[in-house]
């Protein structure tokens, strides 16, 4: 018997269209394209591919000499995330982000040889393939968090489509606190999430009691590059309050609209934050430990 269902957004119906897979939950249509450059678009660098690219509804996914399993796979998150994002989110479609073909699409990269930079950008991403020699030195705990990185990055993505662009002026720009704590909120963590008081405790006494709100550039750590993923899961319990029942109560709408406006240049962060979540930067940074004991049980 066929189930008709007569009101669902389009976001949600891509979603659930990748659902009913029964090999593969990731499993997507597409095709194969040649002759298109990978192209990290906000500083004009190019990078080098084996132009075999697998076209989806919202990505062009590109490797140096990944499998087209793999491809395909990569292309199959992406596409998830992205369904999942608009929805959560109340984007109507994708065209209203402005991807309306080829030329619009997301370009993303799954890295199968190791040295390349992982990132997000205007408007993709590169991330390890799960054929890399990187992913195979994973501990094997970890391999099923890949789905939650992939998504992490996508909501850096769906961000610059909003119209907040790195390398703005810092007035404009969130800060980055925010931002890695949005994406770690929206992808479920790929850093393991602070859950309760005593990992809370766990985390301040590993990291030295550091403020996450207090992080608003990243010249606000004083640590190695490679242990700011430390941070990661405080970042994400400073979001999580936000749009959290028991916190503020704010919804990604209002997320979306603050970035909306962001985007014209015409508001601060501080002030888009104070109008947007009902509560300044200022006050939220310095009564932060304070919430958190409250809000974790």
């Amino acid at each position: 018997m066929t189930k008709i269902i007569t009101s669902i957004t389009a976001p949600l119906l891509l979603l659930l269209i990748l659902e009913c897979s029964t090999d593969n939950p990731y499993a997507i249509d597409g095709e194969w394209v040649s002759d298109i450059p990978f192209i990290i678009n906000h500083v004009g660098l190019h990078y080098a591919h084996d132009n075999r690219i697998f076209e989806s509804d919202h990505f062009l996914t590109f490797s140096d000499a990944g499998s087209d399993a793999v491809k395909k796979r990569f292309a199959g998150y992406a596409e998830r995330a992205f369904a999942e994002i608009l929805d959560d989110f109340h984007i109507p479609s994708a065209s209203s982000l402005g991807i309306t073909g080829q030329s619009t699409k997301m370009t993303i990269y799954t890295n199968k040889q190791s040295g390349m930079i992982q990132l997000a950008f205007p408007y993709g991403f590169i991330l390890d393939g799960e054929d890399s020699q990187t992913y195979a030195n994973w501990p094997e705990e970890m391999k099923p968090r890949y789905y939650k990185q992939l998504k992490h990055e996508t909501m850096h993505v769906v961000q610059f489509l909003l119209g907040v662009l790195p390398n703005a002026d810092n007035d404009y720009e969130p800060d980055k606190w925010f931002n890695e704590g949005l994406a770690e909120t929206m992808s479920g963590g790929f850093f393991i999430p602070i859950t309760s008081r005593a990992e809370f405790d766990s985390w301040k006494s590993r990291c030295g009691s550091v403020n996450p709100v207090s992080i608003h550039q990243w010249s606000d750590l004083t640590i190695p590059a490679n242990e700011v993923g430390a941070f990661y899961p405080a970042f994400g319990l400073a979001v999580r309050y936000l749009v959290h029942k028991d916190g503020l109560g704010k919804r990604y709408t209002d997320i979306k609209h603050m970035f909306q406006e962001l985007a014209m240049l015409e508001i601060t962060f501080p002030e888009a934050f104070e109008k947007y979540m009902g509560i300044t930067l200022e006050e939220y940074e310095n009564t932060f430990f304070e919430r958190m004991d409250n809000f974790l049980k």
